[in-house]
């Protein structure tokens, strides 16, 4: 880890006469951090030497990078430097819990996860009713949110299916956070940090997320859109997730349980790869450039930095499902569907296809602005519930 500074001279090219700077045999001083990993040569003389993959490499190339660019304005130089430290910052953070075993690292990801997958869930659930209804809506339906809250012809509250989703919303979110951790650690591991940008790095670990998630969302989201969607009755079919899950299961097996899989697969596993990548950058983003995270105390920095989580997140959420909003619209009429149609009416192009007859090209995005308006409180408070909920488990 870095453990202090360290002040280098580095004499100016300009002292042969083929300096860019005409400054002759001035010196130039650079603020560096430094993180050397003290190992013993053989003769046992004690002198210091950084590991290959220590987080003094890292800072080694980036000294290395800084000291060699053309004197210019010191805020630039230092937005520079701040903007290399940022990229950095991911791997020194893996660096320093070598310590911690894989066992503590998914323990806390599973608590982590599964309490801010619960917030979101209490946040978002009443929205995504609206969102499903719409979705379902007949072809004189309107497309706004009056017509799902008034929604005649469906049964229960926009509270209906709020027991699947939320009994799934630990291991789901677990899933994806320690899925997406596991993978980076990996990454870094392998060395493919030096080879791609940590945008690559994100993109490639949240996609594997999203189809992790998949495996475990898809059963949850079926058994919701059915109790959103069935008809009002004096004794519906489904009273209940638990009671849901047991039928789906007994009448038609786990195949039933995973019915609309491959489009929920094809909308997660972007779309998470999306979301997390976007997250990194607009966090890091708007905390350098709108928070004044030099001149204030430790707990103002605190505030700023979940300040900057709550707007990432909130903004990487709307815009992920803004991309892959029509294939959720596809995979819930899949969801919808009574399980007696025939396989090949069931399949994405087929539903795809019957949308645009009856609806035009709009009826894939029904719902659209609830599902992007919902996605942004529930995101919000997503990613700062677990960043926060992380760091009390690591203090422990």
């Amino acid at each position: 880890m870095v453990t202090h500074l360290r002040i280098s001279r580095h004499p100016n090219r300009a002292e042969d006469g083929s300096g860019s700077n005409g400054e002759g045999g001035q010196k130039e001083l650079v603020l560096v951090p430094f993180a050397m990993d003290s190992i013993e040569d053989e003769d046992g003389g004690g002198r210091s030497r950084s590991s290959p993959d220590s987080p003094g490499e890292i800072v080694r190339r980036l000294r290395t990078t800084t000291t060699r660019r053309p004197r210019g304005n010191i805020n630039t130089r230092a937005k520079d430097i701040e903007k290399t430290v940022n990229d950095s910052r991911s791997t020194i953070e893996t660096a320093s819990t070598e310590g911690a075993s894989s066992t503590t690292l998914a323990i806390n990801d599973l608590i982590a996860g599964g309490i801010a997958g619960s917030a979101g869930i209490f946040v978002g659930h009443p929205f995504d009713s609206m969102k499903v209804r719409v979705q379902m809506a007949a072809n004189g339906a309107s497309g706004g949110g009056s017509a799902a809250l008034q929604a005649p012809h469906f049964n229960g509250t926009l509270w209906a299916g709020l027991g699947s989703p939320l009994a799934m919303a630990a291991l789901v979110h677990a899933s994806i956070f320690l899925t997406f951790g596991a993978c980076k650690r990996s990454w870094i591991e392998y060395g493919l940090d030096r080879r791609y940008s940590s945008s690559t790095r994100d993109a490639a670990c949240g996609c594997a997320a999203g189809f992790a998630s998949s495996l475990l969302i898809s059963p949850a989201e079926l058994v919701k859109t059915k109790l959103q969607t069935q008809r009002p009755s004096s004794s519906p079919m489904y009273r209940n997730s638990l009671q849901s899950a047991r039928l789906i299961l007994a009448k038609h097996g786990i195949a039933g349980l995973y019915q609309g899989f491959v489009a929920t697969t094809i909308r997660q596993t972007p779309g998470i790869g999306v979301y997390l990548t976007m997250y990194d950058q607009l966090r890091d983003t708007i905390h350098s450039n709108y928070f004044d995270h030099y001149s204030c105390g430790e707990a103002t920095k605190e505030r700023n930095l979940l300040l900057a989580s709550i707007a990432a997140g909130g903004i990487a959420g709307s815009l992920s499902w803004a991309i892959v909003y029509p294939i959720d619209v596809v995979k819930s009429r899949i969801q919808a569907l009574p399980y007696a149609t025939r396989r090949h009416e069931q399949s994405i192009l087929n539903v795809s296809r019957q949308v645009v007859l009856q609806h035009g090209v709009g009826g894939l995005f029904r719902g659209f602005g609830i599902a992007v308006f919902r996605a942004c409180p529930v995101n919000a408070i997503i990613f700062p519930t677990y960043e926060v909920t992380l760091k009390i488990l690591k203090q422990r």
